[in-house]
């Protein structure tokens, strides 16, 4: 069976590949990709509990927003000795887009697997967030679901706030002498504004080892500070005086770290040169906040 992944407005689609041995046979697993092979945030502490099982990630972005798929295998084993093969793989799938017919973030997920076998399982699909990108997670929805269909979505809806978001999905096997030694998967971190823009951007300056980290969710909207006329000329004379440089900014912007709008200020450790078409997505990304 065939999982449709073809959806329109904007989507997050991560993929999760369980893997069941049978009895008397050994669990395996293929090795998983490892941090920074796609994507630089793999590197997360946070992210370390979908890494473990990672095997891919892709990041493609569109005319109406972000698509992120994520590919994860898990060892299983199933103490089922009437089953004809002895490794079955059973996808779940997890699809995010902003429905905006509802304004609420829609959370889709569906099980596959071989047609001639669909083994029964509970699951629990959660939808977790946090302020911080390394912070403690909250579930903010969830869904559980005896003898979990493997032809219908579950859908989870959640009213945007901007925020870190993962998913967690717990499988659990119906039959008692079936055994799932690891059943929960959880899905990278992502960042997503109130209107539905998921946080794609990534620049570090080698000279200053400045990095564009991934915002807090949790910024105050307060303007304490207004931008000086020529913060450009400030932050060049600056940054060639403390690195002993000239810096070229042809075909880049000043950028606040943390937005005037959001309590930031003119400092020179709140301020990193970006890329003119990076700087117009993060600025673009923030109006969202």
């Amino acid at each position: 069976m065939e999982v449709n992944i073809k959806k329109s407005i904007l989507s997050i689609s991560l993929a999760f590949s369980v893997l069941i041995s049978g009895f008397g046979g050994s669990a395996f697993a293929e090795a998983p990709l490892r941090n920074g092979q796609n994507d630089s945030n793999l590197t997360s502490n946070v992210d370390l509990l979908a890494s473990k099982t990672l095997v891919k990630r892709t990041v493609t972005p569109t005319a109406e927003g972000e698509i992120i798929r994520e590919v994860h295998e898990v060892p299983v084993t199933l103490l089922t000795p009437s089953l004809a093969s002895n490794r079955v793989k059973i996808t779940v799938l997890s699809t995010y887009q902003f429905d905006f017919s509802k304004n609420m973030y829609k959370y889709s997920f569906n099980l596959d697997s071989p047609a001639w076998i669909n083994p029964s399982v509970d699951a629990v699909f959660r939808v977790e967030r946090s302020d911080q990108q390394y912070g403690f997670y909250n579930e903010v929805a969830s869904l559980a679901v005896n003898d979990a269909s493997y032809v219908w979505d579950h859908v989870v809806y959640v009213s945007p706030n901007t925020g870190h978001y993962r998913t967690r999905v717990d499988l659990k096997p119906r039959k008692l002498d079936e055994i799932i030694e690891d059943p929960t998967i959880y899905s990278q971190s992502d960042l997503i504004n109130r209107t539905g823009r998921v946080w794609v951007f990534n620049f570090v300056d080698y000279t200053s080892q400045k990095i564009l980290n991934k915002p807090p969710a949790n910024w105050a909207r307060e303007t304490r500070h207004s931008r000086p006329w020529d913060l450009r000329g400030d932050y060049k004379k600056w940054y060639d005086n403390a690195f002993n440089t000239t810096l070229n900014l042809d075909g880049y912007d000043v950028h606040h770290i943390r937005p005037l709008f959001l309590g930031g200020d003119n400092g020179m450790d709140n301020l990193i040169h970006l890329p003119v078409s990076t700087h117009s997505g993060v600025t673009g990304w923030f109006s969202g906040y």
